[in-house]
């Protein structure tokens, strides 16, 4: 059985670090090596941290998850006229997964 393990070091478990390791097992698994589960562990990163603790990815979340957050993400980006990410624009200037033909914010230079 092959386990996702992801260290965090901080306060707690965010929901993001469930999102992010579904994205590792996806990655794991198209490289040949699928897992069955997830598993997040935190650790205190200052002396006055709570201990450290481990939480199971929940069962229920899937890389659609995943995508769903990717694609809001990359909206709120597009919707402030910041970068996207690391998937290069066209020269026409049209994003791969925009909407042919639909408004865009003004961009911010500098």
């Amino acid at each position: 059985m092959l386990t996702v393990l992801d260290w965090k070091s901080g306060k707690a478990i965010y929901p993001e670090a469930f999102l992010q390791n579904i994205a590792y097992g996806h990655a794991a698994t198209g490289r040949g090596m699928p897992s069955t589960q997830g598993l997040i562990v935190r650790l205190p990163k200052y002396q006055d941290d709570p201990a450290w603790e481990a939480m199971p990815v929940p069962e229920a979340l899937t890389i659609e998850d995943f995508r769903a957050a990717l694609r809001l993400w990359r909206w709120q980006r597009r919707m402030a006229g910041q970068p996207e990410g690391d998937q290069p624009r066209s020269r026409s200037g049209i994003h791969p997964t925009d909407s042919v033909g639909a408004p865009r914010p003004p961009r911010r230079i500098g």
